[in-house]
């Protein structure tokens, strides 16, 4: 099958030039199962490289049995602040301030009292938003189902007068 598109172009002076192209396109038909039909726009694939497994619980041991006492692992403590003997500087450079933010036992466990309390607290809340919604909800149902009522009554009476 041949396709015939034509094209005209214009020009400044106004003057267009007529641009004849000749397209064969081949019958679905004829093309074999394997062979597959040329796309003119084709985005291009990324091949990515593969993606390394993750390591065994054994490499991970191994590994941890290399490593040194000045390792950056065993130098941070949970909360993550520099447990060596020469903290880093902060963002705002004072080792002061560095100092500063480490906390006693006593303090952590006061801070955990406070989240839970706290995340409790949220919790109530949450409860009693939805319960409280859906209050508002029935109430709102209720106001719609009255006004639907109201508007049937309005509508019988201006229709007997």
């Amino acid at each position: 099958m041949i396709l015939i598109v034509r094209f005209r172009t214009s020009e400044f002076s106004g003057a267009g030039t007529d641009i004849w192209l000749h397209c064969y396109i081949q019958s679905l038909d004829n093309i074999s199962k394997t062979e597959k039909p040329a796309i003119m726009f084709r985005t291009k694939k990324t091949d990515f490289p593969a993606r390394p497994q993750p390591p065994s619980w054994e490499q991970m041991e191994e590994d941890l049995k290399a490593a040194t006492e000045s390792d950056i692992i065993f130098t941070l403590s949970a909360g993550g602040k520099n447990t060596t003997d020469q903290p880093e500087k902060s963002a705002t450079g004072s080792d002061a301030e560095t100092l500063k933010d480490y906390m006693d036992d006593e303090e952590l466990f006061q801070q955990a009292v406070e989240f839970v309390e706290k995340n409790d607290k949220l919790l109530n809340n949450i409860h009693r938003l939805t319960d409280e919604r859906e209050e508002l909800q029935q109430v709102s149902n209720n106001l719609k189902l009255t006004l639907e009522n109201v508007k049937k009554q309005a509508l019988v009476a201006i229709d007997r007068y």
